[in-house]
């Protein structure tokens, strides 16, 4: 792919280009490169690798014709020289098109891979570096098969922070783990609700906890204080 350096910054050190063997620590250009790519089926597919395992980058696939809705994802990813990994995903659209995204090994080299939920063309991938160690590469072309040991994984929506904090297409937030979130979850002044909207609610706070229900607006149900004593609001339980 096509080698950039953006204008306008200050070069500190040598620098000989984006094949993972250059991993000055401070001072960097930033580095860009950007490549054409397809995928053949549904299914977990490499788009980027570092050479020598420990390393970072991040790396933005998005659509640029052909039949699909114009999307993008972003990866902030890395990799130690053992076994321990994380990434970030950003996507300003929630979108069908991809599911998962993961950090893999062999080994020898470290690998970002996306699970695809069908074959594509029109894509793009372009990879920025901005110091650390070791840059990595993407892959080009029809893209890769995945495989080998999984070392951090993350399901896509709009934003997640390495598996543990998570917004899907549709606004639900998941906190602590990387499953998808079942309605809707909100954390503020202390209190800690969960529920779905124009349904029920579970808010749990310094008070107590009470069970809500949607009239109109949520309202007290059930209460269970903090003194251990249980309140039912206006509501018949025969």
């Amino acid at each position: 792919g096509a080698l950039g350096l953006s204008s306008g910054v200050t070069d500190h050190g040598a620098l000989t280009g984006l094949d993972g063997d250059d991993h000055p620590q401070y001072g960097m250009k930033h580095l860009w490169e950007g490549d054409i790519v397809t995928v053949p089926a549904a299914g977990w597919y490499r788009v980027a690798e570092i050479a020598t395992l420990r390393g970072q980058n991040t790396v933005t696939i998005y659509t640029y014709g052909g039949p699909h809705t114009p999307t993008s994802l972003t990866i902030r990813w890395w990799h130690d020289w053992s076994t321990a990994a994380g990434l970030t995903l950003i996507s300003e659209r929630g979108t069908g098109y991809w599911t998962e995204a993961r950090v893999t090994d062999d080994g020898v080299k470290a690998y970002l891979e996306i699970n695809f939920s069908m074959a594509m063309t029109g894509l793009m991938t372009s990879m920025h570096y901005g110091g650390g160690q070791h840059a990595g590469t993407l892959l080009t072309g029809e893209l890769p098969l995945g495989g080998d040991s999984v070392r951090a994984s993350a399901l896509l929506g709009l934003f997640n922070l390495n598996g543990k904090f998570r917004v899907d297409a549709s606004g639900n937030v998941t906190v602590g783990g990387n499953v998808v979130a079942q309605g809707v979850l909100a954390v503020q002044d202390g209190a800690v609700q969960l529920g779905r909207s124009g349904n029920t609610a579970l808010l749990y706070g310094a008070t107590g906890v009470k069970l809500q229900y949607y009239d109109g607006l949520l309202k007290d149900g059930l209460i269970l204080g903090a003194d251990g004593k249980v309140d039912v609001v206006g509501k018949d339980i025969s």
